[in-house]
């Protein structure tokens, strides 16, 4: 995971037509908070307002076309989703424990909430959003949401880096919050693995082929070559390449300075 710049200002329809709803579902739930929390009343979430083309393409370019948690890249907006990091229509705090309702009706069109995410990352994440005490959890837009402590890492309020870093391809959870986000997605399973090692494999034999050329005297041929894997290589960790964060942790330990 790497840090996520979301753009200060919401799209318009976020602006517009989302505050305008989310004024409508409040209302819903404060004439009758015991129906939504029982389940016979649901709230019915406008798709075309939070996933909007418009909200979709702004965060799909702040995130670099890359899922917000695993880092995967996601060739078109069309291919992935939008994440609501607290999720909007259930919560649970772990997969053994039933659906809570209602969940975060309030936030469903809320900028700061959005996230772009993959579909298998999506699965995965579902409507869990483990917090440190549950019992502080908001229940309604009348709560306050900064006194929750979540367990899941929001990749746009810190840097994941402090939380999640790599041994090699396998990330390694630095707090509680690292690991508990780690198990939940899933992000030191297979499917992500093999990927994430095929990378550092090439990643690996560009800096042994550095290691090769080292101080030698060299021919121009050479020295393009040798220039061409070091902006690779510089590539590799900026935010926009695939599974960046991985790359700096192996970078920092496997590519010296007298390499660069």
């Amino acid at each position: 995971m790497i840090r996520i710049n979301r753009p200060d200002v919401a799209p318009g329809v976020l602006l517009n037509a989302g505050i305008i709803r989310t004024g409508e579902i409040c209302t819903l739930h404060d004439a009758s908070p015991e129906e939504y929390t029982e389940g016979s009343q649901r709230f019915e979430f406008q798709r075309h307002i939070y996933a909007h083309p418009s909200v979709k393409q702004r965060i799909y370019n702040a995130q670099y076309g890359k899922c917000c948690y695993c880092e995967s890249a996601v060739p078109l907006p069309s291919q992935g989703q939008i994440e609501h990091f607290r999720p909007k229509g259930t919560v649970r705090q772990t997969r053994k424990q039933p659906k809570m309702r209602p969940g975060y009706y309030w936030l469903a069109y809320c900028w700061e909430n959005l996230l772009f995410i993959c579909g298998g990352c999506n699965i995965k994440k579902s409507d869990l959003f483990p917090l440190e005490d549950p019992s502080r959890r908001a229940r309604s837009h009348h709560d306050d949401i900064t006194a929750e402590g979540p367990l899941l890492v929001d990749p746009s309020l810190t840097d994941p880096r402090r939380d999640i870093r790599f041994k090699f391809d396998a990330p390694f959870g630095v707090t509680k919050s690292g690991r508990t986000t780690i198990n939940l997605l899933g992000l030191d399973q297979p499917r992500f693995s093999e990927e994430r090692r095929i990378w550092l494999d090439e990643l690996r034999v560009h800096v042994d082929s550095l290691r090769i050329f080292g101080n030698k005297a060299m021919n121009g041929e050479e020295k393009k070559h040798v220039a061409n894997i070091k902006k690779l290589l510089a590539n590799a960790v900026m935010p926009s390449s695939r599974y960046s964060s991985m790359a700096m942790d192996f970078l920092e330990s496997a590519y010296p300075q007298d390499l660069r």
